[in-house]
This record gives C-alpha cells, sequence and structure tokens, in this order.
C-alpha cells in the first residue's frame, strides 16, 4: 500500500514539472494538457464530443476510486500536497469548520458560482477554479511593467499565495470549502465503488490523522470521511500497522446531504439573476475569436492563457472594463499596445472554447473592434500641423490620407476597420496637448468577418 503514496508523490511531481514546461515553452502542447481540467471541460463540452468523453472519463474515475484527480491531475491540489509535506515544520493549526457545516457551506457556494455560470457570468466561478488559478499566476511572470493595471496580477499573487501558504496551517481547506470542482467531485465521491478504508490491524497509533490534509480520518470510530478523501495517501504512508486498504463498498443511497444541497442552493437563485445586469461602462475590446459578447462571458474562465502567450502585451485582465460580469476576462488595451495583424496565438491556447481557434487568413478579416476619428483632437485637423501616424500603422488602410486645404490629413473608411488598434497606440495627439487622443478603438459586441479585397 505505502507505494501508492510513491506513485502519487511522482507521478503529481512530473505532471506538474510538465505543466509549468509547456505552460511557458510549447504552448500549444500545454493546451492539451488543461483539456483534462474539470472546470474548463465543462464549458468546453458545448462545442466538442472529446471534452465530453474527457469529463466522462474524469468523472467516471471518481465513481471508481473516488477523488484521485485532486492530487494526481489538478495543479494546484500538487502544489498543495508538496507544501503539506512542511507540514512537520509548524507546530499549530488553525481550527476548520464543522464538518456538517463545511460540507453544506462547499455545496451551496458551488451550486452558486454554478448558476452564475449558467446565466453568463463565468467570470466568477473562474476566480475559484483551481486551474485557473494556477494560470493566472503563472502569467505574472510575463507581466511586462509599463504602465498597465497591476492590480490583477496582484490579486493573482496573493491568492494563490495565501491559499498554499494556509496548507501549513489548515490543510488543503480550500479544496473542500471553495474549489468548485472539489465540490462535484465530493458529490460523487459519496457514491464511489472503491474506498479507502482502515482495516481491523489498526491500533490506534494515531500517526496518521494528523497527516491528513483533509482532516478526513475518524480514529475513534475507525473510518474515512470519503468525500472529503483527496486520496493525497500521506495516511497509508505514515501508518506502521498497513491498517488502510482500497476495498470494495456497497452502493449508498441518497441521504440528506443531497437534500441540503439542494434546497440550501436554490434559496440563492433569485440573487444570481438579480445580478444578471452587468455593470456596461466603455465598451471594451474582447481578444479575436470571441464571437460575441454573451458568448465570451458565458465560457471564460479568465484563466490569462491568453494574456500570457500574446507577443505585444495587449490583452490585459479587466477589473471595471466589463462590469462585474467579467471580472478578470481579458479585454484588449490600446493605450498599452496593439494587436498584431496577423497573429492568432491567443486563440489557440483557449481551454474552454471562448475562443475560437483562428487561423492567418480568417484573423486578418475579423473585425473586434471600431475606430472612431475625432477631428476636433487630430493635430492636422485642429493645429494645421502635418502627422500621419495613424494612417502609415493601418494594416487594411481604413486609415488614409487626403488632401485638406492644402495639407495632408487623415481619413477613416470604417467599412475596412478590423479594430487592431495600431491606430490609436501611436495617435500623438495627447502629446500635443488635446485632452484625448483623435482616433479612439471601441469594441464590438458581435466581432464580425470582413469582405476586403487584397
Amino acid at each position: 500500500m505505502k507505494s501508492l503514496w510513491v506513485i502519487r508523490f511522482f507521478s503529481g511531481l512530473f505532471f506538474l514539472i510538465i505543466f509549468i514546461v509547456f505552460f511557458f515553452l510549447f504552448k500549444y502542447g500545454f493546451n492539451l494538457i488543461e483539456k483534462i481540467q474539470i472546470i474548463p471541460l465543462i464549458f468546453f463540452v458545448k462545442t466538442s464530443v472529446a471534452g465530453i468523453l474527457i469529463i466522462f472519463f474524469l468523472f467516471f474515475m471518481t465513481l471508481l476510486f473516488g477523488r484521485v484527480y485532486c492530487s494526481f491531475l489538478c495543479p494546484l491540489g500538487i502544489i498543495q500536497n508538496l507544501i503539506w509535506n512542511l507540514k512537520k515544520f509548524f507546530l499549530f493549526n488553525i481550527p476548520h469548520l464543522d464538518i456538517k457545516i463545511e460540507k453544506i457551506f462547499h455545496l451551496t457556494f458551488a451550486f452558486i458560482l454554478f448558476v452564475f455560470a449558467l446565466i453568463g457570468y463565468a467570470s466568477f466561478i473562474g476566480i475559484f477554479d483551481p486551474f485557473s488559478i494556477f494560470t493566472r499566476f503563472l502569467s505574472v511572470f510575463s507581466f511586462k511593467v509599463d504602465g498597465r493595471n497591476t492590480v490583477p496580477y496582484i490579486f493573482a499573487i496573493l491568492f494563490f499565495s495565501f491559499i498554499v501558504i494556509s496548507v501549513l496551517f489548515s490543510g488543503r481547506w480550500f479544496c473542500n470549502t471553495l474549489c468548485p470542482p472539489g465540490a462535484i467531485l465530493r458529490i460523487i465521491s459519496r457514491f464511489s465503488i472503491f474506498k479507502l478504508t482502515i482495516t481491523e490491524n489498526c491500533s490506534s497509533c494515531r500517526l496518521c490523522a494528523p497527516l491528513c490534509p483533509a482532516f478526513c480520518i475518524d480514529i475513534k470510530n475507525s473510518k474515512i470521511d470519503f468525500e472529503r478523501c483527496l486520496m493525497c495517501f500521506e495516511c497509508v504512508n505514515a501508518c506502521k500497522s498497513n491498517a488502510f486498504a482500497i476495498k470494495r463498498i456497497s452502493k449508498s443511497s441518497f441521504s440528506k446531504t443531497r437534500r441540503d444541497f439542494l434546497l440550501s442552493g436554490f434559496s440563492f437563485f433569485i440573487l444570481s439573476l438579480i445580478m444578471k445586469k452587468s455593470l456596461n461602462l466603455k465598451e471594451p475590446v474582447m481578444p479575436p475569436g470571441a464571437l460575441n459578447r454573451r458568448r465570451f462571458h458565458s465560457l471564460c474562465i479568465s484563466c490569462h492563457n491568453c494574456i500570457s502567450v500574446c507577443p505585444t502585451g495587449v490583452i490585459l485582465p479587466s477589473i471595471k472594463e466589463y462590469g462585474l460580469k467579467g471580472f478578470l476576462q481579458p479585454y484588449l488595451d490600446f493605450s498599452i499596445s496593439f494587436c498584431e495583424y496577423e497573429c492568432s496565438r491567443c486563440t489557440k491556447v483557449c481551454p474552454t472554447g471562448a475562443l475560437i481557434p483562428l487561423d492567418k487568413k480568417k484573423k486578418v478579416i475579423t473585425a473586434i473592434g471600431k475606430a472612431n476619428l475625432n477631428k476636433e483632437y487630430c493635430i492636422v485637423y485642429s493645429k494645421r500641423k502635418d502627422c500621419g501616424a495613424c494612417a502609415e500603422q493601418c494594416p487594411t488602410q481604413a486609415v488614409h490620407m487626403i488632401e485638406w486645404e492644402g495639407l495632408f490629413a487623415p481619413e477613416l473608411d470604417i467599412e475596412l476597420c478590423i479594430g487592431c488598434g495600431a491606430c490609436e497606440r501611436v495617435c500623438p495627439s495627447v502629446l500635443a496637448g488635446n485632452k484625448s487622443k483623435a482616433i479612439i478603438v471601441e469594441g464590438l459586441v458581435q466581432q464580425k468577418e470582413l469582405k476586403l479585397n487584397n
């Protein structure tokens, strides 16, 4: 049995290393790894038969052996297990919630997040999704300090650090309190066919219980709360009596736990509907491949893969741009940079299908925004000085130069504009003393394909 701990430890460590290496070096290969993460899969199944098969397999494995996903495949879970091994250097614990209260809270909280996701607020569940928490943390290492908003990156660091460091004092509390996939798996694991059990060999030495990061071992009654068990096998490794075994258990019936989950969760349904209206401000620009605002908000889990792979750094996590509905979801900030005309990297690393993959031919004709030329702020029109920066940068000649009162001045053909933001990025109007740039790109609620003559 002790070999189970060794297998879990090294397989988890191997997967974590592969996860990180692929994230930074082989982004398209990483796209395959993220397809075995539960929350991205739940959204991805809308567009993929493969997603349905993979998530069925993960749930079937849970039905067989319990929450093996939490310690073998979840990157945040693997890190928490590694940190938990340092527990021996910390001699105190923070009291955790009563088991019944914890269970009701966890299931109710997850239910609320899923309800929000179903009505189009996927960003909420993305905040607590362990996969997204980890990838947001990794994306910090691609952050460029050039005046952009640092709040989302600080949030990513603090939230990840809080979860990981608190393991030393309160075990893997996050997995059984706030984790959305953890809530799904604890319900399924209640009916697992094979469960980790305490046998008659137990000598009641109590070595195992303090080493369990889920605090699910009841030595007095020789029981394991398998709903909370994360299959980390720390107890198996600590036991000197060979008192643990995986045994087939007869199917248990639905109980009061299920009724508590449904009743407590349903009471929050009206609250979810009240928040259906987002706090829309200026129309932000969605990444290419988002198609439309409603679809994007309902599929994006704020994992920030697109942010980390963007070569120009124009994609940023939102704070107020989308309002509450799109908190931390990506948008394009043309005051920082612009979207490369032929680049579509962001569309190829999205794990949920929020961004559909675009090839080069599709990308160059996909309009993600529309430019607005305000001649009142244009240097040529307002100050009668030569300038054609916007026209020089426009890849489709939507902005072009015309003769005007003895000068060459910019003119905009909106039918040719793809909203790449190159014009806004280089506009020097503010530097010339105007209160705003002369050309501003706003997002489209519905992205569209243009018919351009090449």
